[in-house]
Order: C-alpha cells, then structure tokens, then sequence
C-alpha cells in the first residue's frame, strides 16, 4: 500500500475521560463519514487511540491521531471552510485543544 501524497493530522482528545465513549460514537459515526461525503478532497480517514507514549516523561498531550488522505490541502481546507457548517458539531472534544495540519508525502519506504 503506498502512502497518500497529502494528509492532514489532527490531533484532538475529548473533553474527559467519561465523555470518552461519546468522542469515539462522533467521530467515528458522524465526523469522519461527513467529511468524506460533504467535503470534496477528502478521501479516507483513518483514527488511531495512543497505546503507550515513548517520550517525553509525564502525561501524554493527545491520546487520539486522525489521518485524512486529502487530494489537495488547498482545495480541501477551502472545501471544509465553505462545507464546515454541514458537518454534525461536536459535543465532547477539546476544541480550543486540538491541532491540525496538512502534510506532504516526501518518502515512502516499504519492506
């Protein structure tokens, strides 16, 4: 499988630990389905939860990564602008915490 050749990492937790479950219901039930469908240039969405944090020592910052293959960022981050107030708000995730930022792939290594 070879990489997409643009992404956008958006790094995010909920707003605790006991609204967890409905994080996960929102964006995997209405988040990520709405942007494929609504927003044009996105292409697929992949969510990771951390499992065990390497470095640094302490408290992880964020426990969840999601990875939107996009065509063009954009194009894309014009689309969202323009399609955002289509997408289903959300309810318990930290917004003034969460980072988001588009990349390009420069290497892709494959065994």
């Amino acid at each position: 499988m070879s990489l997409p050749k643009n992404i956008l990492i958006a790094l995010s937790n909920p707003t605790s630990i006991a609204d967890e479950e409905e994080f996960n219901r929102w964006y995997n039930e209405n988040h990520g389905p709405e942007l494929i469908s609504l927003v044009d240039g996105f292409k697929s969405v992949d969510r990771y939860r951390l499992v065990e944090q390497v470095a640094p020592d302490g408290e992880p910052k964020y426990r969840y990564v999601t990875i939107y293959e996009i065509d063009d960022p954009a194009k894309a981050s014009q689309s969202l602008a323009e399609n955002g107030e289509k997408l289903t708000p959300p309810s318990v995730v930290q917004m003034d915490n969460i980072i988001a930022t588009f990349y390009e792939n420069i290497l892709s290594l494959k065994k």
